[in-house]
């Protein structure tokens, strides 16, 4: 299996992982378990097009190296960020589903980009639905109740840094390490006093 197809999975992992953790951070917060589980999806899903109708605007200057290493950031602060919004700012639903179709249009370019350029798109396709499917059967079963929202987080976005160092297209590797390794220390830390972070 070659680079681009191990990628493939693990995007479509990740992505999924960070789709089930905002509509149950969404409905936590919220409340109405079924709503916010609707709205939350519906919006994920209108955001990956808008990601992919991007990528086909902008393909010869966007690097999946870069928006990996911007989901790295982002999408290991899932938790955080909503949080953060709900405790402190004005109109904190609007703002978080903001974020929800933030991480859901960084997504939205991967599928496309990986399979840009390819003779064997189909593959890739098959393995995105693949990778979606694993998600979808790790994360009720495993992830969530045996290492939690916090340190399935850490892992996921250790998933999309392991990408930026597959991919390495270009784009300067050093800085998108630098950066992908103080996200996951940053989100590492909350992990470890997460307690304090829902008190404040």
């Amino acid at each position: 299996m070659n680079d681009r197809k191990v990628v493939t999975l693990i995007v479509a992992f990740a992505s999924l992982i960070y789709e089930f953790t905002l509509s149950h951070i969404m409905s936590i917060l919220y409340g109405g378990l079924v709503m916010q589980y609707i709205l939350t999806i519906g919006l994920y899903i209108f955001g990956l097009g808008v990601g992919s109708l991007f990528f086909e605007r902008y393909q010869s200057s966007i690097k999946l190296s870069a928006v990996e290493t911007l989901l790295t950031v982002f999408g290991s602060l899932t938790i955080i960020v909503p949080i953060f919004l709900f405790k402190y700012a004005p109109y904190s639903q609007l703002l978080n589903l903001g974020y929800v179709f933030f991480i859901a249009f960084l997504s939205g370019i991967e599928l496309p980009a990986l399979m840009h350029g390819q003779k064997n798109y189909l593959s890739i396709l098959g393995l995105d639905y693949v990778g979606m499917a694993l998600a979808g059967l790790f994360f009720p079963w495993f992830l969530l109740p045996e290492l939690g929202l916090e340190l399935t987080l850490v892992l996921t976005a250790s998933l999309n840094f392991l990408c930026v160092i597959i991919l390495n297209e270009k784009f300067s590797y050093k800085k998108s390490s630098l950066v992908g390794a103080f996200a996951l220390l940053l989100t590492s830390y909350f992990f470890f006093d997460m307690q304090k972070v829902m008190l404040m």
